[in-house]
């Protein structure tokens, strides 16, 4: 035992010179760490079922079962959202969605002068832009995409587990026509 009545433990915030007293600050932080746990579990039980439906996905093959690894990228792109590989120059055409709060995708209704059968929800991005509701937009750029959030493994509960994100990479804002008479809000 310390004699050094200065003498503090890392862990504890006071000044603990008995072993009763060690023993007790152990179980309230093991009892607290618990009931966290617990209360975490409570609350998330039905989202974390349906989020380690996420996380039992298959791995991606290609039509003979062979799986696909990242390395085949660097000489084949696979094909993105808008039916194009990503990377290639693209032009869109469509609004901003109200559909969907989270992220404000935008509704892509045209490829490349063509009609989509239903619209395409993706983001778009461009750092000195800035979507307006109620403006028809015509953009020219290209899809791109990455692998975002954590694990489920570590991070269980999450809302959205690891996965790949696709967003549309404007270069180019070629047209900007207000859709109806109504005043154009900025989206931020």
């Amino acid at each position: 035992m310390l004699r050094n009545k200065k003498a503090r433990y890392s862990v504890w915030s006071a000044d603990v010179e008995s072993s009763w007293a060690k023993a007790a600050m152990t179980v309230m932080v093991v009892l607290t760490i618990a009931l966290s746990y617990l209360v975490i579990r409570l609350y998330s039980d039905d989202r974390a079922i349906r989020i380690r439906s996420f996380a039992a996905r298959p791995v991606a093959q290609h039509d003979d079962g062979t799986p696909i690894f990242v390395s085949e990228f660097s000489y084949a792109l696979p094909v993105g959202l808008l039916g194009k590989k990503l990377g290639a120059q693209t032009i869109i055409e469509g609004s901003q969605t109200e559909k969907i709060v989270m992220g404000f995708p935008f509704e892509v209704q045209r490829v490349d002068d063509r009609e989509l059968d239903t619209p395409v929800l993706i983001p778009v991005r461009r750092n000195d832009f800035v979507l307006k509701k109620g403006v028809h937009y015509k953009f020219e750029g290209y899809e791109t995409g990455r692998f975002g959030s954590s694990p489920y493994w570590a991070s269980p509960g999450l809302q959205f587990p690891y996965q790949f994100f696709s967003e549309f990479i404007i270069t180019q804002v070629l047209e900007e026509t207000p859709i109806a008479t109504e005043t154009v809000e900025e989206i931020n």
